[in-house]
């Protein structure tokens, strides 16, 4: 088996890993860096399938999607007829992102989904998808061999969420690869210098910062980080606050298919359909949509009478509404979102100056520090390491069987596989 990083080597998302065995090849991830999807006056650079097909003669067999965050499925948009595989919670998310008109080009109509643990086959490649934890839902790692080598690719993945119970014998099964391909976003971090030391240790100051708020409390989170949601849900039921999400975020919710999740279903969970998702539904006639959260429906005089009662998931489209309203009065905010992103929301910056909103930051990494990758190491005693998805690929110099490959870089996979 031969392996090549097309993206990543060498910076933060952006994972594109192709592997190639008997004139076959399938991918691991189709993303674009960090840094590109950040740069809003450029274009993302995208991954070019038909070129890689041409350069080394290799039939495109599939991509593998680890989870559905845009730095490791952008690309997707010049699949074209390449079929995709991954979860079931993943796909109905990326339906939802495309509903949404968010990264609406993602061809969807050639996925074919998976289960935790469940192998299937494609071509030479035989694969185990490897439930994990990470700041979204159905996040997966990868166990892909062609009978005659074996890489184990961990996507993005941390041990300190709510699935961390579950992390801690997650891999018994996939020890000696060939190679670990493995990321290394954190790989500066011990985890111990952590003002928080696990998901759940957020649900405290949450609900002690919402405790303070006479108003509205506004909390600002990734509506696909769904650990995050069920957290802000936790704390503002220890605080007395029922939860009030957006359109989009409930449709997440529902597409993930999970009951024991908040959904609009919940008596304290509730659906404020602002004026932008209003315009959406008309354009597209989504009423059906809406009326599936019917029970959950909360409306604007509701809100304002009672606004020490709620906790909103804010969002940009909630400033008119918030504003009309003075909604903003007495409020407060919890950013819990990566801290560099709040540096480049001008917007953001400028309401909590304006309104003197009180604001804490209260999060936790969405990926594994340095102490969790040696411990992995340890256990896993991979014959080689390959880091991937990270900007300090020279830090893995210290384990001794470390590879630093370089974006376009091919690597021959020495074999000594067996069977898990």
């Amino acid at each position: 088996m031969r392996l090549v990083i097309h993206k990543g080597a060498s910076e933060v998302g952006g994972n594109c890993v192709q592997l190639i065995s008997e004139g076959k090849s399938i991918f691991l991830d189709a993303g674009v860096p960090l840094e590109e999807l950040e740069d809003k006056d450029k274009k993302p650079d995208l991954i070019d399938f038909s070129k890689i097909k041409a350069s080394n003669k290799s039939t495109i067999l599939g991509i593998l999607l680890s989870h559905a965050h845009q730095d490791h499925f952008l690309s997707l948009k010049n699949a074209g007829d390449i079929p995709i595989f991954t979860g079931e919670p993943s796909y109905g998310m990326l339906k939802v992102l495309k509903d949404f008109s968010m990264d609406g080009n993602v061809p969807l109509e050639n996925v074919a989904t998976f289960k935790d643990g469940e192998k299937f086959n494609i071509g030479p490649f035989t694969i185990t998808p490897i439930l994990v934890d990470h700041s979204i839902y159905d996040a997966h790692a990868f166990y892909i061999t062609d009978g005659a080598s074996s890489v184990l690719y961990t996507g993005d993945i941390r041990f300190h969420g709510r699935k961390k119970h579950m992390m801690e014998k997650v891999f018994d099964r996939f020890a000696s690869p060939d190679i670990l391909l493995v990321e290394g976003t954190n790989i500066l971090e011990t985890g111990d210098e952590a003002i928080y030391k696990d998901e759940n240790s957020l649900e405290e100051p949450m609900t002690e910062f919402m405790n303070k708020t006479k108003g509205l409390s506004l909390v600002v989170c990734s509506s696909m980080n769904i650990d995050r949601v069920v957290t802000v849900f936790k704390a503002g039921l220890k605080a007395k606050r029922e939860l009030i999400i957006d359109l989009y975020t409930a449709e997440i919710l529902r597409a993930v298919g999970n009951d024991k999740i908040p959904n609009t279903s919940w008596p304290n969970v509730h659906l404020y359909l602002n004026g932008y998702h209003r315009s959406i539904v008309k354009r597209n006639g989504f009423f059906d949509m809406v009326k599936g959260h019917g029970s959950g429906r909360l409306f604007e005089e509701e809100i304002n009478k009672n606004r020490s009662k709620y906790v909103l998931l804010y969002k940009k489209s909630h400033y008119k509404f918030l504003e009309k309203n003075n909604l903003l009065d007495d409020s407060s905010m919890i950013y819990s979102i990566w801290e560099g992103y709040l540096e480049k929301e001008k917007s953001l910056n400028d309401l909590l100056d304006f309104y003197k909103i009180p604001f804490k930051f209260i999060h936790i990494s969405g990926h594994m520090y340095k102490k969790n990758l040696v411990s992995l190491v340890e256990k896993l005693k991979p014959k080689a390491i390959i880091p991937i998805h990270t900007n300090n690929k020279e830090m893995f110099r210290e384990f001794e069987n470390a590879l630093l490959l370089d974006n376009g870089e091919e690597y021959e996979v020495q074999g000594n596989y067996k069977s898990p």
